[in-house]
């Protein structure tokens, strides 16, 4: 099986570096141009999809519809973002000021963070639900390509079950660019090929949205 993964385009909130989370926020135009741009790329590459799954928030789904407007798309609960609780809605400089040290867990010592005061979803919980997407998809679509379109942490948690780091290794792995493309093949066994590739995009169509 190929598992291509993509992160969704940028949203309003990305640009205004707010805090998304499991709210919603509309695709910004440089965001359908990326999507755009990606669908382009896949079909220049000769790059067809037996299957599209996309999380049901609005910013994947309809960074999926861009990419591959001709084919079902089915939505799964378990590739939403991370909830991040209070934090959903926040401007990352009043969080940093409220919440400064466990802000820095988030990104640089994960291990170490705090989802309970932040009435926030737990690493462990997102990786239970990947886990069990991942074990599925494995067994349902062997030899099949396979999209996903999904969201920055939750695909950075695809990466940590991959690559089974413990959480100290995830918090100092990379972070996933906006219609960045990454493909992990199942033969038997779980393989990275490339990750976060960018290929389709260049000048301000390149973008990441928060600053640690």
């Amino acid at each position: 099986m190929n598992l291509y993964l993509v992160r969704h385009g940028e949203t309003e909130w990305n640009r205004l570096k707010k805090f998304q989370g499991q709210l919603n926020s509309d695709l910004t135009e440089i965001g359908i141009e990326q999507a755009k741009a990606l669908g382009k790329y896949l079909e220049k590459e000769n790059i067809e999809f037996d299957f599209v799954y996309s999380s049901p928030l609005e910013r994947a789904y309809d960074t999926a519809k861009l990419i591959k407007s001709d084919v079902e798309i089915i939505t799964d609960d378990r590739l939403m973002e991370m909830a991040f609780g209070k934090w959903e809605g926040m401007d990352v400089e009043l969080i940093k000021k409220e919440s400064a040290e466990n802000f820095h867990n988030f990104f640089n010592s994960s291990d170490k963070y705090d989802h309970i005061s932040n009435e926030a979803e737990s690493f462990e919980s997102l990786e239970a639900r990947i886990r069990t997407f991942l074990d599925e998809i494995k067994e349902k679509h062997r030899d099949k390509n396979v999209l996903v379109v999904s969201h920055g942490v939750t695909l950075k948690v695809f990466v940590k079950v991959i690559k089974n780091q413990d959480l100290k290794e995830f918090s100092q792995s990379g972070g996933i660019f906006n219609t960045s493309l990454s493909l992990i093949t199942y033969n038997n066994k779980w393989n990275i090929e490339y990750l976060s590739k960018l290929d389709h995009l260049e000048g301000q169509l390149i973008t990441e949205w928060i600053s640690k």
